[in-house]
């Protein structure tokens, strides 16, 4: 993190030595955020300053967050670093399923309105159920619903007075069923597909706001998950698009890493989404989130590497962070 403000005697060795970092590391990108308001800096200063940084840096990208002109041709080269994908046909108006902030054990929206009473039923897996919330504060959760089962896990679902939900997920083991903790809060995100958990997305500012007669859209793409800092290019699913007379909303999904993966950031991915009529006036939203909202990057950033497109495939060996 640079200060906008930072004296260009002391800006020049920073960088040398952030070129160096690059040139150990193999790093082919960086995003640097200013933190001062730049307010006092003539623009001209301020673009010599990102010049003097690209050419310092060689093949590394710099791209400062900077309320000027300049930001758009950063941000234009930083994303141009990876060939945008452009994703597989949309699925119009199909299904969606949910899960609780990510995993695989999701559920549909029926769920939300099964029956209440689980903790009553009939079976092992109810039945650990009920003596688990007999010793435990259930935080307030009323009316348990059976929201989804497998083999060897089922997802007890429960609304609170807050207008929050809860879930408790009751494992089958060899010796019998377990509950080993919760509730937990459920944090709705969609799911589009059996296979592919929730992603992000937000409209590349690399290019132009999509006008009415748009028909397709870049976008960037951030995946819940972790995945090593991985782009998620040939792991997007086909996006899940629904059109209504004011608004046009786009879900997502990325295939999970096999193995998964540690947890830095990431720069969003590129792709392409391809929509079934063009977007008029209507308001894009982002569908992975319950309810839908506005397209927006992560909230929080940090100054992150990507890796070089040649060698952006995991090591068989990464572990789940």
């Amino acid at each position: 993190v640079v200060p906008l403000e930072t004296p260009s005697d002391r800006l020049s060795p920073l960088l040398a030595a952030v070129a160096d970092l690059v040139e150990r590391e193999g790093g082919t990108t960086l995003k640097i955020h200013g933190t001062g308001t730049g307010s006092g800096r003539p623009d001209a200063a301020r673009a010599a300053v990102l010049a003097g940084a690209v050419r310092l840096l060689g093949a590394a990208v710099i791209a400062c967050a900077l309320a000027l002109p300049v930001v758009s041709i950063a941000a234009s080269r930083a994303t141009s670093a990876v060939e945008p994908e452009r994703l597989a046909a949309p699925m119009v108006n199909t299904d969606t399923q949910l899960t609780c902030g990510g995993g695989d054990r999701s559920f549909s929206w029926a769920a939300l309105t099964a029956p209440t009473g689980a903790e009553n039923g009939f079976g092992p897996e109810f039945e650990v159920l009920r003596d688990y919330l007999s010793r435990i504060d259930q935080r307030g959760a009323v009316g348990w619903r059976l929201a989804s089962r497998a083999d060897r896990w089922v997802r007890f679902l429960a609304d609170t007075p807050a207008g929050g939900w809860v879930y408790i997920d009751a494992l089958r083991e060899d010796d019998g069923w377990r509950v080993y903790g919760g509730p937990e809060a459920c944090h709705f995100l969609v799911v589009v597909e059996p296979g592919y958990w929730p992603a992000t997305w937000s409209l590349d500012p690399a290019y132009p706001s999509p006008d009415a007669d748009a028909t397709e859209l870049h976008v960037l793409i951030w995946e819940r998950m972790c995945a090593g800092g991985s782009l998620t290019t040939g792991r997007n699913s086909a996006p899940w698009v629904r059109s209504d007379e004011d608004a046009v909303t786009i879900a997502i999904g990325v295939r999970p890493l096999e193995g998964g993966g540690s947890c830095p950031g990431v720069e969003g991915t590129p792709a392409i989404v391809t929509l079934p009529e063009p977007l008029g006036g209507r308001a894009l939203l982002d569908g992975g989130l319950v309810p839908p909202g506005a397209p927006a990057a992560p909230r929080t950033w940090s100054v992150v590497r990507m890796p070089h497109p040649e060698s952006a495939e995991p090591s068989p060996g990464a572990s789940e962070g």
